[in-house]
């Protein structure tokens, strides 16, 4: 990089011969390579390759090799059966589950392992498969299955995939020329329709429900008599003809894709993730459970359908609080300031002591304890030093509470959108929310899942602490769902007011990043309008907006702000988390600076 070809003393050459980076080669990004395949089929060898009808100016190109099909293929059915696993509360249900003559090990869905609400155990299992591929296995579960009369009961434990296989069979079978006896009773109703396959049953247990009984209904088709019922066994053929079979594609991206897949890499902001049916489950969660009370909003954890498999983390979280403590022997600074907002925290009722300790659930409430460390960072306006929990710790084989929660969708707005809403404002305003997270307060039956270890003895090296059990009232920022609570609670609250304040209620419901206010308006006189509706609408929340931020060619005074902690010079950049401030603009000039403050705004010098 950064020299002429000439200049290269490089040895390595393009995939063409050329002395250039294989990501700007012409001919290797725009050539197209041609794949055949040869099948032989019972009228000879058909051997067919054909090439996408691109444009040659298109950003990619595909080829395909393909071999025509002129019959229907006959399928070999996989012994399926309809089977039952019992659930947390003793309930049922039904699932479609392949008996496996050669696997030595049963295997669960996820999806349906997460319906069971059983306790799942952490694993670390490598499980190998075709052509001596490997995957880890994480989790396991332990549970019965039986068949529909309950005259066969086995307990199993399941190795928990996201997926085991595709529909099977992979398209529905031709049986209209099959005849099937009334009086069998079919392990598998649907064997011939294309499902999808919830579980894989064992050999040992396999050839447990297998009995002698044989029913041969032609040469290649038949049923074996099982505890499920009859298994279909043999081959079908398909219900429609297949025209073509596609057998292999290759796909040559250009440099325009290539460039398109660094520029994705490097996006701006939280992405979203596709929406899946788990993320809904939080928001389900929240509009069912969400209150308002004493002026506050009152929010459950969004726990998945069982958190009994959820260990308390004491032992880990007091033995990392006892490193803490060491740590504040050597750093009685560090100590005062810990202390300090411990203090405030009480003061407030974001947190109270436990006096009744229990280290066991005794009560079927979540009961975890969260280990937590200071974060200092300088350059901040207010709370140089922070106190973060960590709601992802866990033992050995056990559960962290993050582990027990629906993350929650990605309710924030996209970054890159606004900055640009931002910068097309001639007057911009910031603000944010003071102790976002810590506004929101907790249901009183999830409290406990938020316990941490607290000291309030000077600290010794000899001597160890003696240890006061402490739990959160309000939502924690170190726990996964939390992002998620606070964006919705927003969302929820400022919707109450879209009758009072229609246009700051629309600007609001997408200017809001996290706990940051980023915003503006065409005149000074509109951002001061939306600055006091907004700030109107958040306490009745509870919820205090503050640091307020202006730039602008006008001042103007009676501002209900109280004044910023720290003056703003015009030759500072302004640090926030996502640094929306001073951003390097090549056409828009910025101009003069203020800060909002009870008596007025402080009018800042322009610059020349």
């Amino acid at each position: 990089m950064n020299h002429k070809k000439y200049e290269c003393h490089s040895q390595y050459k393009c995939v063409c011969g050329a002395r250039h980076n294989k990501l700007i080669c012409e001919s290797g990004n725009s050539e197209t390579k041609t794949v055949s395949t040869e099948c032989a089929k019972e009228n000879g060898k058909v051997n067919k390759t054909f090439e996408s009808p691109h444009d040659q100016n298109s950003t990619s190109q595909s080829n395909a090799s393909v071999l025509s099909n002129y019959g229907k293929r006959k399928n070999i059915l996989l012994s399926t059966a309809e089977i039952y696993l019992h659930t947390a509360n003793n309930q049922r249900i039904k699932i479609r589950a392949i008996l496996d003559s050669a696997s030595n090990v049963c295997v669960l869905t996820k999806k349906i392992s997460n319906s069971l609400g059983l306790k799942k155990q952490k694993i670390k299992t490598p499980v190998s498969g075709l052509n001596g591929l490997w995957q880890n296995i994480e989790w396991k579960v332990k549970t019965f299955i039986s068949n529909q009369d309950r005259s066969f009961s086995e307990q199993v434990e399941f190795l928990i995939v996201d997926e085991i296989t595709e529909l099977n069979p992979s398209q529905t079978l031709d049986i209209t020329n099959v005849e099937i006896p009334q009086f069998l009773n079919l392990a598998d109703k649907s064997f011939y329709e294309a499902n999808e396959i919830n579980a894989l049953i064992s050999a040992d247990i396999f050839f447990k429900v297998l009995k002698h009984n044989t029913y041969k209904v032609n040469e290649e088709f038949f049923f074996k008599e099982s505890q499920f019922g009859w298994i279909a066994c043999g081959k079908l053929q398909e219900k429609e003809v297949s025209k073509q079979n596609q057998c292999f594609l290759a796909r040559n991206d250009t440099l325009q894709d290539t460039l398109k897949h660094f520029f994705d890499l490097e996006g701006l902001g939280i992405r979203d993730d596709p929406v899946s049916n788990e993320k809904d489950q939080a928001m389900e969660i929240f509009n069912e459970t969400v209150e308002f009370k004493n002026d506050r909003y009152v929010v459950h954890l969004p726990f998945r359908k069982s958190y009994d498999e959820l260990s308390d983390n004491y032992s880990l979280a007091k033995q990392r609080f006892q490193n803490l403590w060491r740590r504040f022997s050597h750093d009685p600074e560090l100590h005062q300031q810990y202390r300090e907002i411990i203090r405030d925290y009480v003061e407030q009722g974001i947190i109270e002591e436990v006096k009744d300790d229990i280290k066991v659930n005794e009560s079927n409430k979540p009961l975890y304890y969260l280990p937590h460390q200071a974060v200092r960072k300088e350059g901040r306006l207010t709370s140089k030093t922070r106190i973060v929990f960590d709601a992802g710790s866990h033992q050995n084989n056990e559960l962290s509470l993050n582990d027990c929660l629906w993350p929650g969708k990605n309710l924030n707005p996209n970054v890159l959108d606004l900055l640009i809403d931002f910068r097309l404002n001639k007057t911009a305003v910031c603000s944010d929310i003071k102790q976002a997270f810590l506004q929101i307060c907790l249901a009183e039956e999830h409290k406990d899942a938020v316990r941490f270890l607290w000291s309030n003895e000077e600290p010794c090296v000899h001597k160890k602490p003696k240890l006061h059990v402490y739990r959160f009232n309000r939502v924690n920022f170190g726990v996964s769902s939390s992002p998620f609570l606070l964006a919705a609670t927003i969302r929820h609250h400022i919707e109450k007011y879209i009758n009072d304040y229609p246009d700051t209620v629309l600007l609001l419901d997408k200017c809001f990043y996290v706990d940051d206010l980023i915003s503006g308006g065409k005149d000074f006189e509109e951002a001061l309008q939306l600055s006091r509706s907004a700030k109107n609408i958040m306490e009745a929340a509870g919820m205090d907006l503050r640091k307020w931020i202006s730039k602008g060619g006008h001042s103007h005074h009676g501002f209900l702000e109280r004044e910023t902690e720290k003056p703003i010079k015009s030759e500072e950049t302004i640090q926030t988390d996502r640094h929306v401030w001073n951003s390097v603009w090549t056409e828009i000039r910025e101009c003069g600076e203020r800060k909002f403050c009870a008596e007025g705004i402080e009018k800042g010098k322009s610059p020349p």
